[in-house]
């Protein structure tokens, strides 16, 4: 019974004897809980996110926020046959689950990205969600955010004799 994945309950009965004297625990019970690889079975993960993000160059340090909340990602199925996997921390990630420079997720969950790189980017990425006192990741499907560079634009006077 030890590999049951749903966790498990089961009253005994225990009975001791030395000889002189016999001791009987009566509602005696043992409990598997639920196993860390419940937590994958327990996210719903959303196949399209968020649609491509495509982002105007601005001066602004400022960060936009591009999905607000975990849900936007993945939810957990229900809640009360997983009450013990619960999403401790995420990150977003690229292809080759590196962090991502420019794009990043705060303590609500909701994924900001950076509008003022001069240059521009592209990149494919992904959360990846800490379940479980971090042993478990669950990853969200890929989402793309582009930002354009910045565009100048050359002005001239001319003289005319």
């Amino acid at each position: 019974m030890l590999n049951e994945t749903k966790g498990y309950s089961q009253a005994f009965c225990i009975s001791c004897e030395n000889g002189y004297k016999t001791v009987e625990v009566k509602d005696f019970e043992f409990t598997q809980g639920k196993e860390v690889r419940d937590c994958k079975e327990a996210f719903l993960v959303k196949s399209d996110p968020v649609k491509e993000v495509e982002l105007n160059y601005s001066t602004s340090n400022d960060r936009v926020e591009i999905s607000e909340g975990l849900e936007t990602y993945m939810k957990n199925k229900n809640v009360a046959d997983y009450p013990h996997c619960v999403v401790d921390s995420c990150k977003v990630v690229d292809e080759k689950d590196v962090e991502s420079e420019n794009v990043e997720v705060n303590s609500f969950y909701n994924v900001k990205a950076k509008k003022n790189v001069v240059k521009g980017y592209k990149e494919t990425l992904r959360l990846e969600c800490k379940v479980k006192n971090n042993t478990l990741s669950i990853f969200s499907s890929n989402f793309n955010v582009i930002q354009k560079e910045k565009v100048t634009i050359e002005t001239r006077i001319f003289e005319i004799k």
